[in-house]
């Protein structure tokens, strides 16, 4: 069983260790005795010490693991529950801040539009404004956020670790998604984009809405990397050798 033994102590130990390198020694020297020499009591007890703490690191690492898929999941939670607070006051209160604009004497929402032919503009956006106008771009931003999500899977590598990281990325993006493309249209309500301050027809607030959706990869991309980057850390087959 030694050499299967060593082969644990070599995954998770880096090569400076003293004690990686006192078994990767017993193991030669008792190979190239070819079944002529037996263990010490002093390697016994080298051995021993290598894989309790090779096994000592492998928990610590699947601890750091767990925490990391544990915060993705609770922020992911957080954005859906604001996204969620925002289509029902929004449904409520649909008058309150609605992502309307007016191009050229004419109200366009995100699911009506209507001429103002001489009237007054609040008073056309109250009627026009719809209580499904959040929801509906919301649901927008998600369904962009999603193909994202799936786009990055062929980027995603298999690990043998027994928690799903590329999983709850991918869950991370979708309120993501719908947050980002209610923002950007605020944001382009707002007259914070030159050129874009009015869009012409409630199609092109949608296909804004699906820009802005899939823009949250930007934002979440840094959190791919990091979620690779803590999977990477941990030994086994996809890093046989530890720095």
């Amino acid at each position: 069983m030694l050499p299967d033994v060593v082969a644990t102590i070599d995954e998770q130990l880096p090569r400076t260790d003293l004690r990686r390198t006192a078994a990767d020694d017993i193991l030669r020297r008792l190979q190239k005795a070819n079944g002529k020499a037996a263990l010490t009591e002093a390697e016994r007890g080298v051995i021993v010490a290598a894989v309790r703490t090779a096994y000592s690191t492998l928990e610590r690492e699947y601890l750091r693991i767990r925490s990391f898929r544990r915060l993705i999941l609770v922020v992911s939670g957080f954005l859906a529950v604001i996204a969620v607070a925002v289509a029902v006051t929004a449904a409520l209160y649909p008058t309150v801040l609605p992502i309307c604009f007016t191009p050229e004497a004419k109200v366009v929402c995100a699911t009506e539009e209507a001429r103002l032919a001489g009237g007054d503009v609040d008073a056309v956006v109250a009627v026009v404004a719809s209580s499904w106008d959040y929801a509906v771009l919301e649901l927008v931003g998600l369904v962009a956020a999603a193909v994202a999500a799936a786009a990055t899977l062929r980027q995603v590598k298999g690990t043998s670790t027994p928690f799903d990281i590329p999983v709850a990325l991918a869950i991370l993006k979708l309120p993501t998604g719908a947050l980002t493309a209610l923002l950007g249209l605020l944001l382009m309500r707002g007259q914070f984009v030159p050129g874009l301050s009015n869009l012409d027809t409630s199609a092109q607030i949608v296909a804004w809405a699906l820009v802005f959706g899939y823009a949250q990869q930007p934002f979440t991309r840094m959190v791919d990397e990091r979620g690779q980057a803590v999977l990477a850390a941990v030994g086994g087959p996809e890093n046989p050798e530890k720095p």
